[in-house]
């Protein structure tokens, strides 16, 4: 049911995506089904946005459900899917086995030449390094070259990254 409503979005509607969510979000299967969902490549626009809406919504995954996602980063191809699942790493934890896999994940986010894209890498390194503090030099690093160069939205989005860093040193 979740996998035939997504299918029948029109990938353009935020109205009609909040409205499948509202539709299936008290399921019992519906964090397993949007899971699933997330591999098919014809759905995973709208199943990475929902999965960011509902984890916006304080939703908290199972640890299977989680790791699904690590596992499958490889398979989100569309710069729209990979913004959901940037948008959503602060809402899950990263497990230790997924760290490399992550890292692969977004390291490309940083070259696109999608500003968007660009700018939730960044918040997407910020919470890898959040978790694995070993990548605090080089985040530094990566924030302050791009304080040099980046475009003033990304910039902005970085600015927002350093003042939630030092408010909670």
């Amino acid at each position: 049911m979740l996998r035939k409503a997504i299918k029948a979005w029109d990938m353009k509607s935020s109205k009609d995506i909040r409205a499948v969510y509202e539709q299936f979000k008290e399921a019992d299967n519906f964090q397993s089904d949007l899971t699933n969902a997330l591999t098919d490549p014809s759905l995973q626009r709208g199943a990475t946005w929902l999965l960011k809406h509902h984890l916006e919504n304080q939703a908290v995954l199972k640890t299977s459900e989680t790791r699904s996602i690590y596992q499958n980063l490889g398979l989100f191809t569309h710069w729209e899917s990979k913004l959901h699942i940037l948008q959503s790493l602060e809402y899950l934890s990263i497990p230790k086995e997924f760290k490399a896999t992550l890292e692969l994940f977004i390291r490309p986010c940083l070259k696109s030449k999608k500003k968007l894209l660009r700018a939730w890498g960044y918040h997407g390194f910020y919470h890898l390094n959040k978790t694995f503090p070993e990548y605090s030099k080089e985040t530094d690093l990566l924030f302050q070259n791009a304080m040099l160069d980046e475009s003033p939205s990304v910039i902005a989005r970085i600015k927002n990254l350093i003042k939630s860093r030092e408010n909670q040193a």
